[in-house]
């Protein structure tokens, strides 16, 4: 922490039992803190680790301790050796992330049929994936309803033009 700029030294809490870098002063929404408008764990490991590889994110490591309350990573720690360059989907879909993307990764079966989302069974369309079985059943009831719709219909008669 010697190496830090005395403004951001000064703004930083070390926390007893975790070890993390707690840094004050403006926290956003998400609870992240601020230093200048960025993210205060990216000024620090910029300052002391160097800049952060292309494509990558800091993400907060819960497995040396970086834990807030709820199980949740602290998002005010600063602390370098809490922190780690991941890709961006990594970031989100890591075992602990409660995001929308998180808990569809882990699915394994389908949430209608409860088939396997297996090599078989998934069909993969622009990072998306959908159960076979499930295709197959829409598509089946779909041209159901078509068959249905045209025999309701009554049959046109076409006359010849006057």
């Amino acid at each position: 922490m010697s190496d830090l700029p005395e403004s951001i030294a000064r703004r930083i809490t070390v926390h007893p039992e975790s070890g993390c870098w707690i840094v004050g002063g403006y926290h956003d929404k998400d609870g992240y803190a601020k230093i200048s408008g960025q993210g205060a764990h990216r000024v620090i490991w910029e300052i002391l680790e160097g800049t952060v590889p292309p494509k990558l994110v800091l993400d907060h490591r819960e497995d040396q301790g970086c834990i807030l309350n709820g199980g949740m990573p602290d998002k005010a720690c600063g602390f370098p050796g809490h922190l780690r360059p991941v890709t961006n989907r990594e970031n989100c879909t890591r075992n602990g992330v409660r995001g929308v993307a998180a808990i569809n990764i882990r699915k394994d079966r389908c949430g209608s049929c409860g088939r396997p989302l297996d090599l078989l069974n998934t069909y993969w369309y622009k990072n998306r994936r959908d159960c076979r079985a499930c295709i197959r059943r829409r598509v089946k009831e779909y041209k159901q309803r078509l068959r249905q719709a045209a025999q309701a219909s009554e049959p046109l008669e076409l006359r010849p033009a006057a």
